[in-house]
């Protein structure tokens, strides 16, 4: 599709989306207000408190998202529920301002791209929690969602823009915070499994425990996809097949015992990616396959002690172990080459709350991390990364607090110091963070926010050393600057994010332009993301809920040189920034036995993949109040759905082909 085909097809898709909902709640605005004591029997709060969601990520403590000092997109266990995905990355495509992308078309190498900054393999710029505990793999300085069960979440919350001061290394343009699902007395055990397309198994399971004074819960989630196929090409326009092989599977299991909370995570996954009918020189028509065996686990012990209401600790430590044996034919020689990588990490925090006036509340923190990553390579036999072993001591010290100016005002301030050191050579720095609310109608806010935040060079920037690629371990950590401008709040059942946004990055991480430069890593990058970003959610009985969003962004390079393979040499514009997005998802139950589901995404122009517009959509049976069936059909219209490659973020490389034809699964939901 071209691009000045579809310029206004996204305001127009918004404007028809918006129209729809605030006419199906004209249609039924005399059954709401007349019948909001049955809603709240149904939900046991009002229309107001279950919109008002409760989070706890935007400011270390449990306060409603109106009055958050911070943008927050909120997907809930209900909307997770009916977008009906196996991983949480298909999830996150339906969260405004967010897309996903892999190089090569490889599942290992997911990156979600938010407010249009795009990055190459690997999620430096954003940071992962699971209930307030890092998913941070030091060797790449990055995470992956697929580390996440589905059946362990109750909520996602994504706080946008540079958040450093409460969260450290990677806030720079959001933290994504897993929460995961609590006690509860009706249920104790929920399953579900879906079969599709090229063998697709999907499985998930919950399990809710409670005796004495020890509550437990497990979750556990497995995939299986064979055989899936898509068009593929190289480096040097040869073109064939692609075809995928993919199992990944994770546990956790959490236990608390009074103050206590004991947290275990377990993740496996294997790849196996076989190129074939492939069009070369030599008519080699079959390749050595593409193998990752990767798993890791992380052990993390939570403590919080209220002393009285103006004092509460709070320290937590983990450790995280991960590893992975890669086998990768290179296309040209068709020699394989197996590298073995391991990282490990060690986490603690301690943290004071501290209140000691009631217009006032501080959270004073120290933390210590002590990390280590490395690569060998089987054919030379050499570890090309962390040769020698050297680990890398992290330090942090840092202030957040909030003082209420008037009963509608409240500012909120902080400031992180951070130090890290590795063979002698220390670098160091410090954000800052400042944020003001105001109350100008009930359930009506306006916000303003600045945030710092800064990133940390990987292992491979530091110390890789191949041929084509050296090390600089004198790289300075990249650092971000936020700005945003927020209006949110209520108005008969609609809940409304309106948000205009600026995030520049300075000394980015990147490889030199010249002949020499290229092979090594230098601070030089200067970018900026500017754009606007409009959420809203709706829930007009206990029968319509639903959600929606519109995204605009536009990314520049402020380089003083100009990279062309990222952006425009003439105008600076990145390639790599899609300018256009649109979301939308809504449930509607039929009876007590049928439910329909239906969720649609617009992505504008991505680099060289074309816009589309995808419709996903599912009915379902309940047969018995503890049973579901759903019957799913993504891609409705057969839509060719396309990711820019940026392995080498070099032109030569053909988009890769994400979808192209409906995908049929069928559902089973069970609930004791």
């Amino acid at each position: 599709m071209n691009r000045s085909k579809v310029k206004y097809l996204p305001f127009i898709i918004t404007k028809i989306l918006i129209f729809a909902v605030f006419s199906s709640q004209s249609l039924q605005a005399s059954s709401i207000t007349d019948g909001i004591s049955d809603f709240r029997d149904f939900n046991e709060i009002s229309l107001e408190e279950l919109l008002n969601i409760q989070i706890v990520t935007a400011n270390k403590k449990e306060e409603g998202i109106l009055e958050s000092p911070s943008v927050v997109n909120v997907i809930t266990a209900d909307e997770i529920k009916l977008l009906n995905f196996k991983t949480l990355t298909e999830v996150l495509e339906y969260s405004v301002g967010i897309s996903s992308n892999h190089a090569q078309a490889l599942p290992i190498f997911v990156t979600s791209t938010i407010r249009g900054n795009t990055l190459v393999n690997f999620q430096t710029s954003s940071l992962l929690l699971f209930d307030g505990i890092p998913i941070y793999n030091p060797f790449h300085g990055s995470f992956d969602l697929s580390w996440i069960p589905l059946s362990s979440i109750e909520r996602v919350e994504i706080v946008k823009g540079a958040n450093s001061v409460l969260y450290g290394t990677n806030a720079m343009s959001a933290v994504i915070n897993i929460i995961s699902k609590k006690q509860s007395d009706d249920v104790e055990l929920t399953g579900k499994v879906a079969i599709g397309q090229n063998k697709t198994i999907h499985g998930e399971w919950a399990h809710f425990k409670s005796f004495d004074q020890f509550d437990s819960r497990f979750f556990a989630d497995i995939t299986s996809i064979e055989g899936e196929t898509f068009d593929s090409f190289n480096h040097k326009y040869e073109s064939g097949e692609q075809e995928t092989n993919f199992r990944n599977g994770s546990v956790v299991a959490k236990i608390n015992y009074q103050d206590v909370e004991i947290h275990f995570q377990h993740f496996r996954r294997e790849i196996k990616t076989m190129l074939t009918n492939w069009d070369t020189d030599d008519d080699k028509t079959v390749f050595t396959p593409w193998t990752f065996d990767e798993s890791g686990f992380i052990l993390n012990v939570d403590y919080r002690r209220q002393f009285s209401p103006k004092a509460m600790l709070h320290t937590h430590s983990h450790l995280f172990i991960w590893e992975m044996d890669r086998i990768y034919p290179y296309p040209i020689t068709l020699v394989p080459d197996r590298m073995l990588y391991e990282s490990s990490l060690y986490f603690g925090e301690v943290e004071l709350t501290l209140s000691p006036i009631e217009k006032s509340e501080n959270i004073i923190g120290v933390s210590l991390d002590i990390l280590n990553g490395r690569r060998y390579k089987l054919l030379d036999d050499v570890y090309d990364i962390g040769a020698d072993d050297e680990k890398t001591t992290n330090l942090s010290v840092y202030l957040n607090g909030n003082y209420r100016l008037s009963p509608q005002l409240n500012l909120f301030y902080g400031g992180r110091y951070y130090r890290s050191s590795i063979r002698g050579v220390g670098q160091s720095n410090f954000s800052k963070r400042v944020a003001l609310t105001y109350q100008i109608f009930p359930n009506w806010y306006v916000k303003s926010m600045y945030g710092e935040s800064f990133r940390v060079p990987t292992y491979p920037e530091k110390e890789v050393k191949m041929p084509q690629l050296v090390g600089n371990p004198e790289l300075s950590p990249e650092k971000s600057t936020s700005y945003d401008a927020l209006i949110s709040g209520l108005v008969k059942g609609v809940q409304v994010n309106l948000d205009i946004f600026k995030l520049t990055i300075e000394d980015q991480i990147v490889r030199g332009l010249t002949p020499d430069s290229m092979k090594t890593y230098e601070n030089s990058g200067e970018l900026e993301y500017t754009g606007v970003e409009l959420e809203f959610k709706f829930r007009f009985s206990d029968r319509t809920f639903g959600f929606g969003g519109y995204s605009y962004a536009e990314g520049r390079d402020k380089s003083a040189v100009i990279n062309p393979t990222l952006a425009d040499t003439t105008s600076g514009d990145l390639k790599y920034t899609y300018n256009n997005m649109v979301n939308f998802g809504i449930s509607h139950v039929l009876t007590d036995q049928f439910t329909l589901t239906g969720s649609m995404k617009y992505l504008d122009q991505w680099q060289e993949a074309d816009s589309y517009i995808v419709l996903n959509s599912g009915i379902t049976f309940k047969p018995l109040p503890s049973l579901e069936i759903q019957l799913k059909v993504d891609n409705v219209l057969s839509q060719k759905i396309e990711r820019p490659e940026q392995m080498y973020h070099s032109g030569y490389w053909e988009p890769v082909t994400w979808m192209e034809k409906p995908r049929v699964f069928m559902s089973v939901f069970y609930t004791y």
